[in-house]
């Protein structure tokens, strides 16, 4: 996985191990092995892999762009994580954003003009998901700052789509050419089982 900062749309994108491939094996073995001096047998395999699982002791890796992006009409990326070491399990979102806090459409009609969304890249660059499914969206004609928290376990939305190997794209849209759409801070944290 790409460890290396990235600069896209003008924004500075950071990658961080939370939680690194070598720490989770090391466990792993720790538990397979066991420590007779401790008085702690050796477990089977399949059932390390079931304590971890049950944990939620699973690699974790992070993108994160502290840059400010602003833009109309806009249907890009603002990064992508991957590809994939492992099998996903779970992948959080934090994205704090705004509409342009005003609108030509009566309140009574208020509906979503900008949004963010994620996109499945399989290993030869293709989409995996026929439309790109919204995972948050603003408030409408609202200029105050909204934090949205999301996540998605390995059987929600997208995620089923998503296996080792593959990218995930967080994404930012706008319905219309005069729509605009504000984001202070993003990030994307990706769980997987290697």
């Amino acid at each position: 996985m790409d460890s290396s900062d990235q600069r896209e749309y003008g924004a500075v994108v950071e990658t961080f191990v939370k939680r690194s491939r070598r720490t989770v094996a090391a466990l792993k073995t720790a538990l397979t092995n066991g420590n007779p001096a401790e008085s702690l047998p050796p477990l089977p395999p399949d059932v390390v892999l079931r304590i971890l699982d049950a944990a939620e002791y699973w690699c974790c890796v992070e993108k994160r762009c502290e840059s400010s992006i602003r833009g109309q009409n806009m249907n890009f990326r603002i990064f992508r994580l991957g590809p994939i070491p492992g099998q996903p399990k779970r992948i959080e979102l934090r994205v704090e954003s705004h509409d342009q806090g005003w609108s030509s459409h009566s309140l009574a009609k208020r509906g979503v003009f900008a949004w963010g969304g994620v996109d499945v890249i399989d290993g030869n660059g293709r989409s995996k998901l026929g439309d790109r499914p919204p995972v948050f969206a603003n408030v409408h004609a609202d200029s105050d700052w909204h934090i949205h928290d999301v996540s998605f376990d390995h059987d929600q939305g997208f995620m089923r789509f998503l296996g080792q190997g593959d990218s995930v794209e967080l994404r930012l849209r706008s319905m219309r050419p005069s729509q605009k759409i504000f984001v202070r801070s993003a990030r994307m944290a990706l769980y997987f089982q290697q």
